[in-house]
């Protein structure tokens, strides 16, 4: 898959989530608007801005994505029937996003940018749970639709899905 490819990705599951009214510039309702639709935009986007500030700008905008998308996969692993995480193909995605934040320090030292995405990953992984907690069936409708799209994801680099055994 090509990079390209990635970002229609990223976008295709971020664009299924409505726009706040900031963005719109047109006054919208909460109440309008699916309430786990509205928490996982809200969820990831603070995890977002955790990693993506002007002043900390740790990953790019498609490493920032890619992680987004491993957390709602990871979500749909740990709160869906039929789901799993491949924990190599795991191991392999998060080390590339990773990557560029490794030589930022000298070994033996504590990566604080590595932590700080972590953290971000952490924080979009336990606010996807709680989505899931309030609405699984919700939640876990959007499974088959997600898993489809990362089928093509051919060079394994956002997809980390496979089916429970």
């Amino acid at each position: 898959m090509k990079s390209r490819h990635i970002l229609v990705l990223a976008a295709s599951l971020l664009a299924a989530l409505p726009l706040s009214a900031e963005e719109a510039q047109t006054p919208v309702d909460p109440a309008t608007i699916d309430p786990v639709a509205r928490m996982e935009k809200a969820v990831n986007t603070k995890a977002l801005e955790r990693i993506m500030t002007d002043e900390s700008g740790l990953l790019s905008p498609g490493d920032g994505l890619r992680l987004l998308i491993v957390a709602q996969q990871r979500a749909l692993a740990e709160n869906c029937e039929g789901y799993a995480v491949d924990e190599t193909k795991f191991a392999a995605v998060m080390c590339d996003i990773l990557s560029g934040l490794q030589g930022m320090t000298e070994e033996g030292q504590n990566n604080l940018a590595v932590d700080m995405v972590m953290g971000a990953y952490a924080m979009s992984l336990g606010g996807l749970t709680a989505v899931a907690a309030y609405d699984t069936a919700r939640f876990c409708s959007r499974g088959a639709e997600i898993r489809d799209e990362l089928a093509e994801d051919t060079e394994g680099r956002i997809s980390v899905l496979m089916p429970a055994q």
